[in-house]
């Protein structure tokens, strides 16, 4: 199959980069010629420049570049979503006028604002082929959306631009979890159950050469050899920073023999707010490193590598996919603790890879952090061989390949 993937943020923050370039890879390796059309992709972070085995088009040589917008996000919020509105419309006008002058089999399209995507995918409907749209979050309502009340009604605006695409120039959504399907079907009122919603879980990238818990701490310059506990990503608000902060209190005051790294963009905070909240500044803290800007990928493996467990608090804000734990704890094969949230909780609980707490309840997160240390280091093992299993289920590869059937079968194929 001749197949175009558009991404039009393909430098922000998370993992919008090395998705988009390991599917393309995958798909490319099982015989598809794959085009890809972005802003800007940082294709050697992810593989050589030798295995490059699909065709990268960045619009206007880059220059819609995202990542300095949102490393300022905080001081100048307007600039970001402007440049996100902006990078929506121009690659993806960019992609489709590909898609006039060369024949593909089938396009997927991630991470493009939803109301900018449907009115462009209108415009352009006579020449479309099966459209898969990836959802990574179940967040189309008022109530659900989290931001103020301008940003929670453009997104009940959003939602019903986005309907009249539904069936219609979107043939199918790929989500990351079964918890989103239900959800999406009634947010967005899709009746017809023949639309497909189908669950390709976010996959898991292998690491040949780990490194051991004394190299990664060195490299971070700690000292402590103790159990060290893990937050690491976008400080965000559906983080559940403040349900980690009671927590460690909570701990301290039990006199537990801890410590815990905090890593991540202040998204939602200053840092300045940060540094309050653990009480970073104060000689008892038990935060023992922190790094409070974006941590590049060459660097974010000594973080895992450093940490004995990851912790993913996350309140009931949080909509999102599971990339925080198959991106963090199954690719460096480390123990989580996280809460019931989104599908991270469910597959944590299926594959026994770590413990889970109720959302919004530092007491329980407290006390499953403590259930951690008091475990000996076999069934900690045990923990880790878990993450292994899963993501040897769910690869790059095999992500590819689930793909490859959805796009036959919207054509009509044979799945294999």
């Amino acid at each position: 199959m001749n197949l175009l993937i558009i991404q039009p943020t393909g430098d922000k923050f998370g993992h919008f980069g090395i998705t988009t370039t390991m599917l393309s890879y995958e798909l490319a390796s099982l015989g598809h010629n794959v085009t890809v059309v972005t802003n800007k992709l940082e294709i050697s972070k992810f593989i050589s420049p030798g295995k490059l085995n699909f065709k990268v088009i960045e619009v206007d040589n880059g220059k819609y570049c995202i990542e300095k917008f949102e490393r300022e996000i905080a001081i100048h919020p307007l600039k970001y979503w402007f440049r996100y509105f902006l990078n929506s419309f121009v690659i993806l006008k960019a992609a489709l006028n590909l898609n006039k002058l060369e024949k593909f089999h089938g396009i997927y399209l991630t991470d493009c604002e939803f109301g900018v995507a449907s009115f462009l995918l209108k415009l352009n409907s006579s020449k479309l082929p099966p459209i898969i749209m990836q959802i990574n979050a179940s967040n189309f309502s008022f109530k659900d959306y989290p931001g103020n009340f301008f940003k929670r009604l453009y997104k009940s605006i959003q939602k019903e631009i986005l309907r009249l695409a539904i069936g219609r120039e979107i043939s199918a959504f790929s989500i990351f979890g079964s918890w989103h399907s239900s959800r999406l079907r009634k947010q967005l009122r899709i009746k017809s159950e023949n639309f497909p919603i189908r669950i390709i879980p976010d996959a898991v990238t292998y690491i040949s050469k780990p490194l051991t818990l004394i190299e990664a701490r060195s490299k971070l310059g700690i000292k402590y050899t103790g159990n060290i506990f893990l937050f690491l990503g976008l400080l965000r608000q559906d983080k559940g920073l403040e349900d980690l902060a009671q927590a460690i209190n909570i701990l301290k005051n039990e006199k537990k023999d801890f410590a815990v790294i905090i890593a991540g963009f202040p998204f939602d905070y200053k840092e300045s707010e940060i540094i309050k909240l653990f009480q970073i500044d104060q000689p008892d803290n038990r935060i023992i490193h922190h790094f409070l800007s974006y941590v590049s990928d060459e660097e974010i493996s000594n973080y895992y590598f450093a940490a004995d467990c990851l912790l993913l608090p996350y309140n009931e804000k949080y909509k999102g996919s599971t990339g925080p734990l198959t991106k963090g704890a199954c690719t460096y094969s480390i123990p989580v603790i996280v809460s019931d949230i989104s599908e991270m909780g469910r597959i944590t609980s299926d594959y026994n890879f770590g413990f889970v707490f109720k959302p919004g309840d530092p007491l329980e997160l407290a006390g499953q952090m403590s259930k951690f240390l008091s475990l000996p280091s076999d069934e900690k093992n045990i923990l880790k061989y878990n993450t292994i299993k899963f993501g040897k289920d769910n690869s790059w590869s095999a992500m590819a390949k689930r793909y490859e059937n959805l796009f036959l079968e919207l054509q009509g194929g044979i799945k294999y």
